[in-house]
């Protein structure tokens, strides 16, 4: 139970923070701009470096967001937590983020609202984009080995721990008793292969990588954790949204094209994430893409809250309220 409580306290650091900040009203002003008398508004959106966000390089690639006046600038972090601190803190009027660290947040009380789709699970066993990976010729054969063990995840709290501690459950797996460990994506493969850990959570282009290398999946945890699971969206702040509406729509509007574009173009997916990774065109040709729509609903929000309350992360919080999460309210189609 310790690593669970660990990764409770791992998010709720950041979010103590981030609470701090909107209370005093620091957080996401006027700094994006509003893009008025045809000015374009300069945005700075968090993403991660994974294949999630491909859509919103190929989408300022393409011009959607020229388009409709926005200045698009990618910031990286390394989880969705950060991500999220950096939006309240007002360094970031945009940014990637998962479901599981949203709901965390709006049960936190902050006022954070997804506007836009990023990335959903895949359909089908041989389009998954996410693996619960081990030893090629380890000793762990089947989810149920994992029992009592040491699995490595990108972040304390995260979609990946919520949603392997789902997929483990479903498989009969007293979770209570596996031990979760922050590493960075890029590290796993070495914790992996020294025996640090004994599985590893990762996601495309890791996933690849690592059965280049003789590792091997034992379930993809987004499909088996949910049906659809929504495992990331663009959030901004509420006082971003109250300010700038005009520009939140034009944002939504341009990252939906982006969305739809992607889907239909997997070349120039495969392209435009070597630009913003260090794979190579091989390991980029070769993995598989995640899956992307433009629905988002109360119901993608509410299954992952309830995903994060079975993995005893949310803690005695009330399930946030969906409609809360969204802009608009209602959802997006």
């Amino acid at each position: 139970m310790r690593q669970r409580l660990r990764g409770s306290i791992a998010f709720g650091a950041v979010l103590v923070v981030a609470v701090a900040v909107a209370v005093t009203g620091c957080g996401s002003s006027s700094s994006g701009g509003s893009g008025e008398k045809g000015k374009p508004a300069t945005l700075q959106v968090g993403v991660i470096p994974i294949a999630d966000v491909a859509p919103l390089y190929l989408g300022i690639k393409k011009g959607f967001f020229r388009r409709e006046r926005l200045d698009v600038k990618p910031q990286i972090a390394q989880t969705g937590a950060a991500t999220i601190a950096a939006i309240v803190s007002g360094n970031n009027q945009f940014g990637y983020s998962t479901t599981t660290s949203h709901a965390q947040a709006a049960a936190k009380g902050l006022p954070l609202r997804s506007v836009a789709q990023a990335a959903v699970a895949a359909h089908r066993p041989q389009d998954s984009f996410a693996g619960l990976v081990v030893k090629g010729n380890g000793p762990i054969r089947r989810p149920q080995d994992l029992a009592g063990k040491t699995i490595a995840i990108n972040g304390l709290g995260s979609v990946n721990q919520v949603t392997v501690d789902a997929a483990l459950r479903r498989r009969g797996v007293d979770t209570s008793r596996i031990s979760y460990v922050e590493i960075p994506l890029p590290n796993m493969a070495a914790a992996l292969s020294a025996g640090r850990v004994d599985a590893a959570d990762v996601v495309e282009p890791f996933l690849t990588i690592g059965k280049g290398k003789g590792e091997r999946s034992l379930l993809d945890n987004y499909r088996e954790a949910a049906p659809d699971l929504t495992i990331g969206t663009y959030l901004t702040t509420g006082q971003f949204v109250k300010a700038y509406p005009d520009v939140v729509h034009r944002f939504a509007r341009a990252m939906n094209r982006s969305l739809r574009y992607a889907a239909s173009h997997p070349d120039e997916v495969r392209s435009v994430i070597l630009t913003y990774t260090e794979i190579s065109p091989a390991v980029a040709k070769k993995m598989n893409l995640p899956v992307w729509r433009t629905r988002l609903t109360p119901s993608d929000m509410t299954q992952a809250a309830r995903l994060t309350q079975a993995a005893g992360i949310l803690g005695a919080s009330r399930l946030p309220n969906p409609r809360a999460m969204l802009y608009p309210a209602g959802g997006i189609d």
